[in-house]
């Protein structure tokens, strides 16, 4: 009488048939033993990137780094059958069915990550009361949120806004509005939005985005001269008036000066910049048949940024005959 044995596999003391990985992460290898007739066995339904190998005389290994580029949690059942067994060439034991089976899971979470819909979108200039445009970062990863650290949240005047996806596998975070803390100077804001915190539990890396918001100031400009007065004069014709002062601040690296006509003055001629200051100066020409009169002049700020925020001072220059 000849007895054939059946085929046995059994998971291997210590190994964990139901693992979950991160995609691209490497797997702990799970080990099974065969026994009885089996001289072999391999494996369906592994996930890309993992593998099967059996090492005589009764060893089954499933290693690997998955590969499967997911966005959402994916669970993949395997199999295990036996092979080999030298009853499957007996005609006498057809019945004996002697293959062994054995089945596990893998489950793969997505690689997380932030992913700017529009990467230029991370790094704007903008003038200060004027919104960024929206960035729009999708989010990946199993149970994972989106939040700001470093700083801690966003600078006032701006939102964060993260509307999760059904299946909690991230979502998209929206960054909008303008910084709106007053300034005198270019200030660049710049912060980090992480998949890291906000009660995310999946296992996987935490990924981050580096978001940089210049904000260019609103344009100044103020009389600097002693006595206020000198905004409005009264001069005869041919004879210097008073400097008039003005100092620029803010985003103003430049002026435009607009006089009446007839006045005689013209920016070229009777205005001088220097730094942060503005004067006016001169005198006024000779116009006869028309003085007295008054003119109006008007200085505004131009901001090399194209902000259209400027400001406007100004005053008159009233000319008497000699």
């Amino acid at each position: 009488i000849r007895i054939y044995p059946t085929d046995t596999i059994t998971l291997a003391a210590g190994s964990n048939s139901n693992q979950i990985v991160c995609d691209g992460t490497l797997l702990t290898n799970v080990i099974y033993n065969t026994g009885g007739g089996a001289l072999g066995a391999g494996v369906t339904g592994l996930p890309a990137g993992l593998r099967g190998d059996f090492t005589a005389p009764n060893i089954f290994t499933i290693s690997g780094i998955p590969t499967v580029a997911i966005t959402t949690t994916a669970t993949y059942t395997y199999v295990i059958t036996t092979t080999g067994n030298n009853a499957n060439s007996s005609l006498n034991v057809a019945s004996c069915s002697p293959a062994a089976t054995i089945t596990g899971t893998i489950t793969v979470l997505p690689i997380e990550s932030i992913t700017p819909t529009v990467p230029a979108n991370s790094i704007q200039t903008t003038c200060y009361g004027v919104d960024i445009t929206p960035i729009v970062l999708t989010i990946v990863g199993s149970n994972t949120l989106a939040s700001v650290i470093s700083p801690t949240g966003l600078p006032s005047g701006m939102q964060f806004d993260f509307s999760p996806d059904a299946d909690g596998n991230g979502g998209v975070a929206t960054i909008s509005g303008s910084p709106d803390a007053v300034i005198t100077t270019q200030t660049v804001y710049t912060f980090t939005v992480t998949t890291g915190t906000l009660g995310s539990t999946s296992i996987c890396t935490d990924d981050t985005e580096i978001i940089t918001i210049t904000v260019s100031p609103q344009d100044s400009i103020v009389f600097a001269g002693v006595d206020t007065s000198d905004l409005n004069q009264t001069v005869c014709e041919l004879i210097d008036i008073k400097d008039i002062i003005f100092d620029v601040g803010g985003g103003a690296t430049n002026v435009s000066v607009t006089f009446e006509t007839g006045l005689g003055f013209t920016d070229a001629a009777n205005v001088s910049i220097s730094g942060q200051r503005v004067t006016i100066f001169g005198a006024p020409a000779a116009n006869s048949g028309v003085n007295p009169k008054s003119y109006t002049y008007s200085v505004m700020t131009t901001n090399p940024n194209s902000c259209t925020v400027t400001s406007t001072i100004g005053g008159t220059i009233t000319v008497f005959p000699p």
